[in-house]
């Protein structure tokens, strides 16, 4: 391939990451850049980080007999350790942060419009809520599935290309200063905080430090840059006020630039409002549940309107939505209503889903499938004391536990007087499982939540296992009754 249709030159990364070239020639250059030597591509420059559990240098070997033409290493790389051949050597003093420095120089080469998400909550739903409303009319890049870290942002800004008008990136954190470091690499045009709380408190340690890493992502911007603020979060509103670029708000209860008014869901738990610019409203219909849905709606919108789009292609966009897996997933059948909201969990997501849970009841009985909530640190007991406690005061019928932390979800229903006999604590996916199904009746709505390392999907497909044999012996006596006719 010629030189001019490659990504990058070995002078291109050494400007970008201050590296020096050990091997090679300062002229070579790659098609692009990876970080998995199990997929790397001939031409590619291959980019070997180091984990806790792993080192991408010993993957050296293997990237090179897949086509590498070039690699990235840490100071004190030995090359006469490996067969390098002529491929060039770059030597940095960090790996993972050369792959944001070179990011960093990959999108300061492009006019996209970058929008940068982040907050306790709703993050990947806004996310995508975003990219279905500017997807109406242009080309984006947004991140994909979670790939919202030091890592994963970086490699989707090397995705970018000529056609995309705007990017739009998740930003996670669960350490001081990353949000810092990942607004630095993409340089973002517009920020959103979907809204502040107890999230990742185990690295965090406290609700203001939360606060504060969030609010790194405003304090990045331009002062001709946009921030959308959530004016019903006391948090987003403080840590907004500090900045100095233009601001566009949105709001429920509090008067907003972009309101929902008149909110609705029915009993399937699909959500309705007004969406109002204080001139103009249009109705949204949205096709997911939960009325918490509507604040990352408006986040939406307010980034939407940021860039330009009116409120018809917003409403547009974010009627298209359709819920993410394992996220408010609401699944049916014959029998019982499963809520399938295992992706992730913590104090202000298991609450809101609750509340869910509880708004949606039809003629049978509420079922809470709940497993711990991780990365609250010394927060955790009390967290599960408090959602306990809530469980018992929304009259929730049932309350099913799985983890270590699940004696405290326990223990706050008892406080709260819930009748100990519909108190479960599990002791494994498969035998909490079995015990459910001994008490679902017909017409039971089953909430199953709890974060990511709880592996509470299992519980799930443990269901719809049932489900789905019952119904292929429902369709096998069927066939057995037509025959006999």
């Amino acid at each position: 391939m010629d030189e001019l249709n490659h990504k990058f030159s070995v002078a291109d990364i050494i400007k970008s990451t201050g590296g020096r070239l050990l091997n090679g020639c300062l002229s070579a250059s790659f098609e692009d850049i990876s970080t998995d030597s199990r997929n790397i591509k001939p031409g590619e420059l291959f980019l070997a980080l180091k984990g806790e559990r792993f080192d991408g240098q010993r993957f050296i070997p293997q990237a090179c007999d897949r086509g590498a033409t070039g690699v990235v290493v840490k100071k004190g790389f030995s090359k006469e350790e490996v067969c390098i051949g002529n491929r060039a050597v770059i030597e940095v003093e960090d790996p993972l942060r050369a792959l944001g420095d070179i990011a960093h120089y990959w999108r300061m080469k492009h006019l996209v419009k970058v929008v940068g998400v982040t907050g306790s909550n709703g993050k990947t739903t806004t996310k995508e809520m975003i990219g279905q409303i500017m997807g109406v009319t242009g080309n984006i890049l947004k991140t994909e599935g979670n790939f919202n870290n030091l890592v994963g942002l970086p490699l989707t800004l090397l995705r970018l290309s000529e056609k995309d008008e705007v990017a739009i990136l998740e930003m996670g954190t669960n350490a001081r200063s990353e949000i810092k470091r990942l607004a630095e690499i993409s340089v973002p045009d517009i920020a959103v905080i979907t809204n502040i709380g107890q999230a990742h408190l185990e690295g965090l340690r406290s609700i203001e430090e939360v606060t504060e890493e969030k609010g790194d992502l405003f304090r990045a911007l331009r002062e001709d840059g946009f921030v959308i603020i959530n004016k019903d979060d006391p948090r987003v509103l403080n840590v907004a006020a500090e900045c100095k670029c233009k601001k566009i708000s949105f709001g429920v209860v509090n008067k907003a630039d972009l309101m929902a008014i008149d909110v609705s869901m029915s009993d399937q738990g699909r959500v309705g409002f007004r969406l109002s610019n204080g001139y103009k409203d249009v109705t949204v219909d949205l096709r997911i549940c939960g009325t918490f849905n509507v604040y990352n709606a408006l986040a939406a919108a307010g980034v939407a309107h940021a860039l330009g789009a009116k409120l018809e292609i917003i409403r547009e966009g974010l009627e298209r939505f359709r819920h993410l897996p394992g996220r408010m997933e609401v699944i049916g059948s014959d029998r019982y209503t499963i809520i399938n909201d295992t992706y992730n969990a913590n104090p202000n997501s298991m609450e809101q889903a609750l509340k869910t849970l509880v708004g949606m009841k039809g003629a049978g009985r509420t079922i809470a499938v709940l497993g711990d909530m991780l990365e609250l640190g010394t927060f955790a007991r009390l967290a599960h004391l408090r959602i306990g406690n809530l469980v018992s005061k929304l009259g929730v019928d049932y309350l099913f536990t799985l983890g270590q932390d699940s004696r405290h979800l326990a223990r706050g229903a008892l406080e709260s007087r819930m009748n100990e006999q519909n108190i479960y604590v599990g002791e494994g996916h498969q035998e909490l499982a079995a015990r459910l199904k001994g008490i679902i009746g017909k017409g039971d709505y089953i909430l199953v939540k709890g974060s990511r390392g709880m592996n509470m999907e299992l519980i799930v497909e443990e269901l719809l296992s049932d489900e789905r044999k019952e119904g292929g012996e429902n369709k096998r006596r069927g066939e057995e009754d037509t025959s006999c006719r």
